[in-house]
């Protein structure tokens, strides 16, 4: 019970930190670009972003969970944020239906802006791109 409890306890704390506004980001600065990543036709545009994952406990259950991320459009305003994945026991990144289009997307909470990067989300297709390939500054 008592594990329950602090596990929570950091969950919410982290969680809090995390939340914040989001102002702009400046799009005409540098930054990695990945591209198209690997692009499988569909109905509609989809993005999958495969983030850098982290421990979670859950049910006494330890598992790598993938890190979410904040989208913005090609001019710096924030979309959304994407938690990337369904629940605590989803050891998978989740596909995200946009707008066709060319988007920055900043991995998770408290990252340094040199976790921004851009990618390009085509019409019909899975666009699937593996954040965890950036360079670490």
């Amino acid at each position: 019970m008592n594990r329950s409890v602090l596990a929570i306890g950091i969950i919410a704390i982290v969680a809090s930190g995390c939340a914040m506004s989001h102002p702009p980001v400046d799009p005409s600065r540098s930054y990695p670009d990945l591209g198209t990543g690997n692009v499988r036709p569909i109905e509609s545009a989809s993005l999958i972003v495969r983030t850098p994952t982290r421990l979670s406990h859950e049910d006494d259950v330890a598992r790598y969970v993938h890190t979410g991320y904040d989208i913005y459009d090609d001019k710096g305003k924030w979309q959304q944020y994407v938690t990337n994945r369904v629940s605590f026991t989803d050891e998978g990144p989740v596909a995200v239906t946009l707008s066709p289009g060319r988007y920055l997307v900043g991995l998770e909470c408290g990252a340094p802006e040199s976790r921004l990067f851009w990618v390009t989300v085509e019409p019909g297709a899975i666009t699937e791109v593996d954040a965890t390939t950036l360079p670490r500054k």
